[in-house]
């Protein structure tokens, strides 16, 4: 009798939580949609956002899946829908921005939404048996309603990040709440992870990985990732920039290598230091081994890559324009401190303007600040658009152009931008 009763609470106990994820589910999860200018074709995309503010009556909703690279004007037709109206989406949707260190995006909603913000927890000492629910959104073929699931916390993996890893039942989809036996909201399920199975083909054993789109095996607790709710921007020109350390990679020093460098605790490397950039100015300079942070010793984790993963992870957080403390130890053994002003990352491609020419089958792009940086050949100082790719058999592949291809004039006139490129085919047709 008394270990039915006790089953019967424990029941009642799972019931009550799983009630509970419910609510907040309903109250503070919504769908967001939105459509990038991709090269070839728009693509539409959807995720599950939760709303983290509520500012002068509009809703402030964070999502993960946001293209951290897309430019703002691409982003197209972004629009919200609740499960308390499925049918009818809401008021005024607009882009507040991608945090590119967390890869979180922010929107604003206006007008009547009824959302109501959720307050993440970071102290709740989450610990293995503890028993956790979750609340996810089902997709909109299927009524957008809210569903839950519950699991018990087996254990906890960094990598470099904390995540942890749920038995004993399931969690809801991608975007989902994370809900502990106090009615606290403690994490957010943020990835699928890949289940191996093993199989039989033609005689072969297989071994494929294979992962849900509606349950999941783990979650990210809050403390990793609430500091961005610190910086939300206002809107996409005030987006914070990333911080970049001036080289063009770091690696971590693998452990069986430390003797020879004279190391005794971890450090990550500096490789392709930018000539007459900050890294450089301060007098960092190429192979320096980084081995403290403004007092800090590197933090070492079980491989090297990911010793390099958390120290750039730990950085990413950094201000720029914030002073850093670097200790180093050169290639003569020396140890120092070196004293850096944080400069802001340089463009990247995905970041360049974009042009798909079907006149002649090929797609272009400018040149960014970084093609500068890591082009070696005599190139790197040219003005031009670069080839991203060439269609088989079009008149730019006749022509053998390939991708790669730097274009630096169209009908003897030089083009260094797109806007120039299109003008000048215009011109020649």
């Amino acid at each position: 009798m008394v270990l039915v009763c006790v089953a019967g609470v424990v029941q009642a106990e799972q019931n009550q939580l799983m009630v509970r994820a419910k609510e907040t589910g309903n109250d503070s999860l919504v769908l967001i949609q939105w459509e990038i200018d991709e090269l070839l074709a728009p693509r539409n995309y959807e995720a599950i956002g939760t709303c983290v503010k509520v500012e002068d009556g509009d809703a402030i909703v964070m999502l993960s899946g946001m293209s951290m690279f897309a430019p703002p004007e691409d982003f197209k037709r972004l629009r919200a829908v609740t499960s308390a109206n499925p049918d009818s989406e809401l008021g005024d949707v607009s882009l507040l921005g991608v945090d590119r260190a967390s890869g979180m995006g922010f929107v604003r909603i206006s007008g009547d939404h009824g959302l109501k913000a959720v307050e993440f927890v970071v102290d709740a000492e989450l610990d293995t048996g503890d028993e956790v629910a979750s609340v996810g959104l089902l997709a909109k073929e299927m009524g957008l309603k809210p569903y839950v699931g519950s699991a018990y916390i087996s254990a906890s993996l960094r990598k470099p990040e904390t995540n942890y890893v749920v038995t004993g039942g399931e969690l809801t989809n991608m975007g989902s709440l994370v809900i502990n036996d106090a009615g606290q909201v403690v994490g957010l399920v943020n990835q699928q992870p890949y289940t191996p199975f093993q199989g039989v083909s033609e005689g072969r054993q297989l071994t494929l990985g294979l992962r849900g789109m509606m349950w999941s095996k783990g979650f990210l607790p809050a403390e990793e990732f609430v500091d961005v709710l610190d910086r939300i921007p206002a809107s996409p020109d005030e987006v914070r920039e990333m911080p970049w350390i001036g080289a063009l990679s770091v690696e971590a020093v693998d452990a069986d290598f430390w003797d020879i460098y004279g190391m005794d605790s971890p450090g990550v490397k500096l490789n392709g230091v930018v000539p007459a950039r900050a890294a450089d100015n301060s007098g960092l300079k190429d192979g320096d081994i980084i081995v403290a942070v403004d007092g800090e010793g590197i933090e070492g984790m079980s491989t090297a890559a990911m010793t390099t993963q958390q120290f750039l992870r730990e950085f990413n957080r950094r201000e720029v324009g914030d002073d850093v403390t670097f200790t180093i130890l050169n290639e003569d053994g020396d140890r120092k401190d070196v004293v850096m002003t944080i400069p802001p990352f340089p463009t990247v491609p995905y970041q360049a303007e974009t042009y798909l020419d079907r006149s002649v089958g090929m797609a272009i792009r400018e040149k960014v600040e970084m093609d500068g940086l890591v082009d070696t050949t005599d190139a790197a100082d040219e003005a031009g658009v670069y080839v991203l790719m060439v269609a088989k058999g079009s008149p730019a592949a006749l022509a053998e152009i390939r991708a790669g291809d730097l274009i630096v004039q169209v009908g003897g006139n030089d083009v260094a931008t797109v806007e120039a490129y299109e003008r000048e085919v215009a011109a020649s047709i």
